[in-house]
């Protein structure tokens, strides 16, 4: 039996034609790559540095954590786009590889809702740390004032445990937090002493805020993992779709033998023997990696409300570096998996005019490293335009990497499954909606993230 039994027992006709199935499916895993790669990188990336991180460190991570919301929100949404189209056109392979898996395809809505709440969790914990950093900062002149107050006389009544100095006898001060020298209260970051049963402080006026609860630290750590789970997941999936000894009736018993009782699946199945599935799930993660830094740079540049002279030579010193281990990554971890190929696959993209596209996919990263490093040569983050460019030249990284990986799906599903040939039947008034639904929702998108963007971010200035 021809591995092609499977799929040629499904009828299936698309309903728009091929060119604007393939063009809405790049750009829509591309949009919602932008906003996805921030969250996927981004948590593990903010929780190590709420944990372990500079005061300048844990400010950058906790202007994305503010954010946080947001991004996942929009994510989610733009992911149905390409989703939409993944089930119309490949719906014949689609269907087989998520039902071999179908428990742990299902558990991705599980551990999303998790995620989701971790991830607001925490971000209204450090919406109330900043509310609170900035009652701190708005009581500084009184606490000054009260500091260069002389000293009363002893046996005075104001010196008596009922009505305490209020520098001086600040609950807080009495606790490990003196009063320094200057005779003015201590509002500079406070730094974790690194203590394993102390919880981290995101930064602020040492003496006048509580350390992050560790129940909030642990859904921020929580989401983040949950998030790379179900990126592992989804990985699963789409190499499944691939994968033609799913399809051919002689590999039946060796591939759905044991996930399967009396000729019915039992969903249980992963593609962990695949020697594709590692180095793309690392691959990604990488690129997400260099996203993550772009957001950083822009997020300087456009977003922060007179950031400190510490915060932007951070920025500067780290952003290049950062980006550099994920291009680096994106390296290795891409050329593991393009060894993983197929030798029909290999050659067919290095061929032309498909080889174009493979270097040009492989080597988009640099000239925004590029940027980057010249940046941190001049000792500032970039400014304005050079972030805008650097954000553009981010988005064609994605793009191309979106168009490859779009090429190589058909070229391993083609094995099996003319998916090009497919019968076609337009819906032309479902399509004309579809398309007006797309530009309203756009309009709407590109409002929305306007007024974030008009929304300039002042908390956890410390310059």
């Amino acid at each position: 039996m021809t591995p092609t039994i499977l799929v040629e027992q499904v009828s299936g006709v698309l309903p728009a034609p091929w060119w604007f199935v393939q063009f809405f499916k790049v750009l829509g895993f591309t949009l919602h790559a932008v906003l996805m790669h921030l969250w996927y990188a981004g948590l593990v990336w903010a929780m190590y540095l709420a944990v372990r991180g500079s005061p300048t460190g844990r400010e950058a991570a906790g202007r994305l954590m503010r954010q946080m919301p947001i991004l996942v929100a929009l994510g989610i949404n733009l992911g149905i786009v390409p989703l939409l189209f993944l089930q119309v056109a490949y719906a014949k392979v689609f269907y087989p590889a998520t039902i071999y898996m179908a428990w742990f395809w299902l558990g991705i809505v599980v551990l999303l809702i998790p995620a989701y709440y971790g991830v607001y969790i925490y971000s209204f914990g450090l919406r109330g740390f900043a509310d609170a950093q900035a009652s701190a900062k708005a009581n500084q002149p009184s606490l000054n004032a009260a500091a260069a107050k002389p000293a009363p006389a002893p046996g005075n009544p104001e010196s008596a445990a009922g009505n305490p100095d209020p520098v001086r006898g600040h609950p807080e001060s009495a606790s490990g937090n003196p009063e320094p020298a200057s005779g003015r209260p201590d509002l500079r970051p406070a730094i974790p002493s690194g203590g394993q049963n102390e919880p981290a402080n995101l930064g602020g006026p040492a003496g006048l805020l509580r350390p992050m609860p560790a129940w909030r630290l642990a859904a921020g750590w929580g989401s983040a993992i949950l998030f790379l789970l179900i990126g592992f997941f989804f990985v699963n999936g789409l190499t499944l779709m691939t994968r033609q000894e799913l399809f051919v009736q002689e590999k039946w018993e060796a591939v759905w033998g044991a996930h399967s009782l009396a000729g019915a699946a039992l969903g249980t199945g992963l593609n962990l023997a695949d020697p594709r599935l590692v180095p793309r799930w690392l691959m990604f993660f990488s690129l997400a990696w260099t996203t993550l830094v772009v957001w950083l740079v822009v997020d300087t540049a456009w977003r922060a409300a007179r950031p400190s002279e510490t915060y932007q030579f951070w920025v500067a010193r780290t952003a290049w570096k950062l980006y550099l281990a994920g291009a680096a990554g994106f390296a290795l971890f891409g050329s593991w998996y393009l060894h993983s190929w197929s030798a029909e696959v290999r050659a067919a993209m290095f061929s032309w005019p498909v080889g174009v596209l493979t270097v040009l996919t492989a080597v988009s990263p640099g000239p925004v490293w590029l940027g980057l490093a010249w940046s941190a040569r001049q000792g500032r983050p970039p400014a304005r335009a050079l972030a805008s460019l650097l954000a553009l030249g981010q988005l064609a990284v994605l793009a191309l990497n979106a168009t490859s990986r779009q090429v190589v799906q058909n070229l391993e599903v083609g094995r099996f499954f003319a998916v090009s040939q497919q019968p076609q039947t337009v819906q032309w008034s479902p399509l004309v909606v579809f398309l007006l639904l797309f530009v309203v929702g756009a309009v709407v998108l590109g409002w929305m993230l306007s007024q974030l963007w008009r929304y300039r971010d002042q908390s956890y200035q410390f310059g």
